[in-house]
């Protein structure tokens, strides 16, 4: 199996070591982006990278590893739906929100322009230590923990998408980090290696063997609420992690 990844912006990609037996027998090509913080104004930069990567390329799975939200004016003023109209035209295939997508929280009136930014993605939300089930806004949102047939703006565990006739299975870890940086309220975060290890168990009892982990972690960021070195050490059966939160950039791809 082989693996063509191309960071739109900065970010990390960790990848699994490939059996040399099977290198020539499949492809996938990831496009991926993270923590843009409302610098809208690149978008543009992206949407022409994203066009050049493809036709070199070919077609692949595009990613985004959170924090869309806060950091300029544009977010400030539009919180999000300025991103969003960039990402719907770009048709990314998953996200996993980071910890400053909970930054707008109230506690009366919860995520609103979370809520509404999801309700606005084509593109399904994926989340597998979030739990939204206590904040009343994301109640027509949330989907079953694993899809095969993921909708738009709905909330997943994981989901599971074919590209070049192979099952591929998606599924994001947030930072707990949000916790004490954000204000998450009502949405709950728990322990990204359970979370991981239940979602490759789950993936693989449906006959998946391709794992993505998109993680909003950090690449080697505080150990006590981990980060995706120790995602890789300790969680077997991941493929790929697609990784934000640190800006930390891996050139090439660590294996």
């Amino acid at each position: 199996m082989r693996f063509h990844r191309y960071g739109l912006a900065l970010g990390t990609a960790l990848f699994a070591t490939v059996p040399p037996a099977l290198a020539d027998n499949y492809t996938l090509t990831l496009f991926h982006t993270n923590d843009l913080h409302g610098r809208t104004d690149q978008y543009p930069y992206l949407v022409t990278t994203l066009n050049e990567a493809q036709e070199r390329f070919g077609e692949g799975l595009l990613l985004d590893a959170g924090d869309i939200f806060s950091g300029t004016l544009y977010f400030t003023e539009f919180q999000g739906q300025d991103a969003l109209e960039f990402m719907n035209l770009m048709g990314y295939d998953a996200f996993v929100p980071g910890n400053h997508e909970f930054d707008l929280g109230d506690p009366e009136e919860g995520h609103q322009a979370l809520s509404a930014f999801f309700a606005g993605a084509e593109f399904p939300v994926v989340g597998a230590n979030l739990d939204f089930s206590e904040s009343p806004e994301f109640a027509d949102m949330l989907g079953e923990s694993i899809s095969a047939a993921p909708q738009a703006g709905t909330l997943y565990d994981g989901i599971i998408v074919e590209h070049n006739g192979e099952p591929i299975g998606i599924f994001g870890l947030s930072t707990q980090d949000s916790e004490t940086i954000s204000s998450p309220g009502h949405v709950t975060i728990s322990d990204y290696r359970e979370a991981a290890e239940a979602m490759v168990a789950a993936f693989e009892e449906q006959g998946v063997n391709k794992i993505i982990a998109l993680t909003h972690l950090g690449y080697d960021s505080d150990p006590s609420v981990g980060n995706d070195l120790l995602l890789a050490e300790h969680v077997e059966g991941i493929d790929i992690i697609i990784g934000g939160h640190s800006h930390t950039q891996v050139s090439p791809p660590g294996c």
